[in-house]
């Protein structure tokens, strides 16, 4: 039989209670890695060269802003094919 400790006169607490809720901050990862804004800035220059090396122009590229810019690379041939006919 386990001991049962009494918080207080109404809540009874196991350690079997104590030692799940242990265990369970235990696992949690504490040290998640955070985006740093320097990777994003390269990301998103790294992005923009790709569409100019599918043929964009460069002023064009400049004026999207960075949801465009990933929408356009969602479909590179499609792009590719707009710059090559224009």
């Amino acid at each position: 039989v386990l001991p049962v400790f009494s918080k207080t006169a109404n809540q009874k607490i196991s350690i079997l209670s104590i030692m799940r809720l242990r265990r369970k901050y235990r696992k949690t990862n504490k040290t998640r890695p955070k985006k740093k804004p320097g990777a994003k800035r390269r990301r998103r220059l790294e992005q923009k060269r790709r569409l100019i090396a599918l043929g964009m122009d460069q002023a064009e590229v400049e004026r999207l802003n960075s949801r465009e810019v990933l929408d356009l690379l969602k479909r590179p041939k499609k792009v590719a094919a707009q710059c090559g006919s224009e």
